[in-house]
This record gives C-alpha cells, structure tokens and sequence, in this order.
C-alpha cells in the first residue's frame, strides 16, 4: 500500500507540475503572441480546459498525502518539514476551490458573451486572465519549493516520504 500511495503522490506532482509548464511556456506565450486575433480566444479556451488535469493532479498528491501520513504516523501540521509541506499544500489546495476555479468561471462567461455578441476578447477577459497566470505561477512555485523540500530531507534507504 505504501508504494502504491508513493507512486499517486509523484504522479500527482508529475502531472501537476507538467500541466503547469506547459500552461505557462506554451498556451500563455502563444496567448500573448495572438492578442487580438481570431485564435486568441481558442487558446484561453485550451489554457481553461487544462483545469481538470491539475484538479487530477491536486487530488493525487491529497488523498496520497493524508495516506502516506497515516501510515507512517506522521502527524498533520507539526513543526517539521512535512508540516511545512502539508501547510503549503493546504494553501494550494483552498486557492483552487476558492479562487482559481471561481475566476475560471469568470473567464468563460466573458468568452461566451463576446462569442455571442462577435467580438474578440475584451479587456476585463484579459485582466482576469493575468491575474490567474500570477497566481497559478505561485502555484507552481509553491509545488517546485514542496519538491525541493521533499529532495533535501530525503536520506538513500530511508522508506518514508518525508
């Protein structure tokens, strides 16, 4: 069971670190480079349809984490490294029902009325666009920290997580 929750728990970080880079590197570049454009509107439209990836992603690295600490008696929140992780995932974890999602939302709406009304994306879209792209590079910051965390209080042989 163990190695089983481990391999959730890097998948989760595998897949939730990959869709960010991709995000940020590919989609929010090109989306940039469009602005204005015909195809500026189909690539926010990818950008926003990569959410369920990282929600797969948030929910590996959760339900592994809570199992991997209760097996190994780990505690939650104490003043070690693994409450540092558990504190800063916690963080991620309630930005994405409480803001990401509900600007996601915001963004799609806007898509869909100037869609209906023929015009390309407005500027309130793009405001709101930017300020997804800042919290979601903190995101992804935040998870490459929780990897640098996990990589230097690791120790060859040892068989926990943290």
């Amino acid at each position: 069971m163990n190695k089983l929750l481990l391999f959730l728990h890097y998948m989760g970080f595998a897949i939730t670190i990959g869709a960010a880079l991709y995000d940020r590197f590919y989609l929010v570049r090109n989306i940039r480079i469009a602005k204005g454009s015909n195809l500026e509107r189909d690539l926010i439209q990818i950008y926003l349809s990569t959410a369920p990836l990282f929600t797969v992603g948030v929910a590996f690295i959760l339900m592994s984490g809570i199992g991997l600490t209760l097996i190994h008696r780990g505690g939650f929140f104490r003043l070690s490294t693994l409450g540092l992780k558990q504190f800063l995932f916690l963080m991620i974890g309630l930005l994405f029902p409480f803001y990401i999602i509900p600007i996601m939302f915001k963004i799609k709406r806007l898509l869909s009325t100037s869609a209906n009304e023929n015009q390309g994306v407005s500027d309130q879209c793009r405001a709101l666009l930017k300020r997804l792209y800042f919290v979601l590079d903190f995101v992804t910051i935040t998870n490459v920290l929780i990897l640098a965390i996990a990589v230097a209080t690791s120790h060859p042989g040892r068989t926990t997580y943290y």
